[in-house]
């Protein structure tokens, strides 16, 4: 009886052990991606951001959101399809991640909602260089947010 306590306690401890193991190493990829893109290694961002992705999809999300951004990797529908899949993930996100993430990352919802608007606003400037309604149409029917504060802006002018 002690022998399967024994046992039952080292099975759940190797358990236990690989479980925060395998979380420091998706953290340390996410920080391999964040530093990637500091660095302009935007295909090793790439790839530590896209391998992150199964453990840390919210973050991962936004790094490649802001890796789309950047003048050397930019596809701005790509990310703002990543933006909102950071957003969508949020809420699955356990706090005590939540809070690992504000402290080593500086990563928020805050961040998330900043970044959508970022895009937006890069996405606004693109249409207005070359404008046509099917742009503009396009615009208005996938950033609602942008526009929704764009509007209260020229109503605290007006």
């Amino acid at each position: 009886m002690a022998f399967t306590r024994t046992r039952k306690g080292f099975v759940l401890g190797v358990v236990l052990w690989s479980f925060i193991s395998l979380t420091v190493q998706a953290q340390k990829i996410i920080e391999k991606g964040f530093k990637g893109l500091t660095e302009k290694n935007f295909g090793l961002a790439n790839q530590y951001f896209r391998s992150g992705f199964k453990k840390n999809g919210s973050i991962a999300s936004f790094g490649l959101s802001k890796l789309f951004i950047t003048q050397d990797f930019r596809n701005l529908d790509s990310a703002y399809y990543y933006v909102l899949k950071s957003d969508s993930l949020w809420s699955s996100v356990p706090d005590k991640t939540k809070e690992k993430w504000r402290n080593d990352f500086s990563f928020e919802k805050k961040s998330i909602e900043l970044q959508q608007q970022t895009v937006s606003q890069l996405v606004f400037d693109q249409i207005q260089v070359n404008p046509t309604v099917f742009a503009w149409n396009q615009f208005i029917e996938k950033h609602p947010l942008f526009l929704s504060k764009i509007q209260r802006f020229i109503c605290v002018i007006n």
